[in-house]
């Protein structure tokens, strides 16, 4: 797991992942009424806005809710970005994990179907070579349409590497 202390960090990050990004889909998973579980629909919404030249796709409910539209994007690589529960991080704390690690954790995400059980589903219906996860750690679960300060920060900063490595082209 890689936990990101900087904006740096994770701008370098996210340039050093999309190198190319024709070949990535960034799926962005939430629940509108849940507070900071709409994060990852609130950074793909503002990745859509900024037009920033990489496929999106909004997952509201769960990433098992988006398996025939990621089927049919056939891309080689995935992005999954999503609210998560990350022990021992402060609220905001934006997180990347890689495929192999998922396994070493509990349940990373808020929704209810294991996110070992996705990737391996998904795995075996595309063509996805590569499987990143970006968490961005809770604060608040209730009901609601507001995220927490914390969240909405790393939400505005995760979109803020986004566009520095997809408009200057830095990749």
């Amino acid at each position: 797991m890689i936990r990101f202390n900087s904006l740096e960090e994770l701008t370098a990050y996210i340039c050093s992942i999309l190198r190319d990004p024709e070949r990535w889909l960034i799926a962005c998973v939430g629940t509108e009424l849940r507070s900071d579980d709409r994060a990852g629909l609130e950074v793909c919404r503002r990745l859509e806005s900024a037009g920033v030249g990489v496929r999106t796709l909004l997952c509201e409910h769960g990433i098992e809710n988006c398996f025939h539209s990621i089927v049919t994007a056939n891309k080689s690589s995935i992005m999954i970005i999503d609210s998560a529960i990350v022990p021992n991080s402060e609220p905001g704390a934006i997180v990347a994990i890689s495929e192999d690690e998922i396994s070493d954790f509990t349940p990373l995400t808020t929704h209810t179907i294991p996110l070992t059980l996705i990737l391996e589903i998904l795995k075996r219906e595309t063509s996805l070579s590569e499987i990143v996860i970006l968490g961005i750690n809770v604060k608040k679960l209730d009901i609601g349409f507001e995220m927490s300060l914390e969240v909405e920060r790393a939400v505005k900063n995760l979109v803020s590497a986004f566009i520095a490595c997809l408009r200057t082209g830095s990749r």
